[in-house]
């Protein structure tokens, strides 16, 4: 029984490192011109239409769940950081919390 738990354990770890990567910098050139997700920079003005006076902090793109998303943190004028996660192929607002 304790065999058939540590395999089951396993593959759920193994599950939850797949679920969530980093997408290489190189690549996200070609998710754009596939059509696949939106430019950079147009995902990265739309979540700064949520907080005009914000500077980005740091940005990535992932493949989370079988889909793209970018991840973005703000500070704002007040100092205050925000975590953004948009749909990368829509930019539909997934998230949108202060950190």
């Amino acid at each position: 029984m304790q065999t058939l738990t540590r395999i089951t354990a396993a593959l759920a770890l193994a599950a939850a490192m797949t679920a969530h990567a980093d997408v290489p910098f190189d690549r996200i050139q070609q998710l754009v011109d596939a059509g696949t997700v939106q430019p950079m920079e147009s995902l990265r003005e739309i979540a700064l239409r949520l907080h005009p006076n914000a500077e980005v902090i740091d940005e990535e793109l992932d493949h989370e769940h079988g889909r793209y998303v970018y991840q973005v943190e703000l500070r704002d004028s007040d100092n205050r950081e925000w975590d953004i996660d948009l749909d990368a192929s829509t930019g539909a607002v997934l998230e949108h919390e202060e950190d």
